[in-house]
């Protein structure tokens, strides 16, 4: 609860609050909020809602591979197209591999040395970094042939996991790792 009876330091005709009081209205607070911030919108959020599109886009769409001017090569062959400056500007570890490099194509076994990463991984961190967004899993890692199955230990659940939180631990991205933890 708020407590609105001892007198601000620094006006004191405004009163404190103390985090053990509970704020005012915070029931229409609450049932409001989702609301007022969906309709009431900022233009800097709207903006960056469209900037993570548009990146996403960017990772996502095979119209944009002809701007793209890096592949990660995952084992099997399968290759991820990148674009150095947003793996740079969002991983420290990228910065350091990509600064003065001049290699176009590196193998992921190279930037994820001490674990094996699927392509599944890798894309889905690559996405997180352009898009900022964390998205679910593919259906090939989330679809259980027992019907039954929680799918909190799955085999390829678990390997989809722990496989994500190597690739962000690895590129630095703390964030994203601290999501997969």
């Amino acid at each position: 609860m708020f407590s609105s009876s001892e007198p601000s330091m620094a006006d004191p005709e405004k009163p404190t609050l103390s985090y053990l009081d509970s704020p005012p209205n915070t029931s229409s607070c609450i049932s409001n909020c989702g609301t007022l911030f969906t309709e009431f919108s900022p233009p800097e959020i709207s903006s960056l809602r469209k900037l993570s599109e548009n990146l996403d886009t960017l990772f996502r769409s095979p119209e944009f591979d002809l701007y793209s001017d890096l592949k990660i090569v995952v084992d099997g062959g399968l290759e991820a197209r990148a674009h150095r400056c947003i793996l740079a500007a969002r991983s420290p570890f990228l910065k350091q591999v990509l600064a003065g490099s001049e290699k176009d194509r590196y193998e992921l076994k190279e930037l994820a040395q001490e674990f094996h990463v699927g392509y599944e991984a890798l894309a889905s961190v690559l996405d997180y970094m352009y898009s900022g967004k964390v998205k679910s899993p593919p259906p090939e890692i989330i679809t259980c042939i027992d019907e039954e199955c929680p799918h909190e230990s799955c085999r390829p659940a678990l390997d989809f996991a722990v496989e994500a939180f190597y690739a962000s631990y690895a590129f630095q991205i703390v964030d994203l790792a601290d999501v997969w933890k």
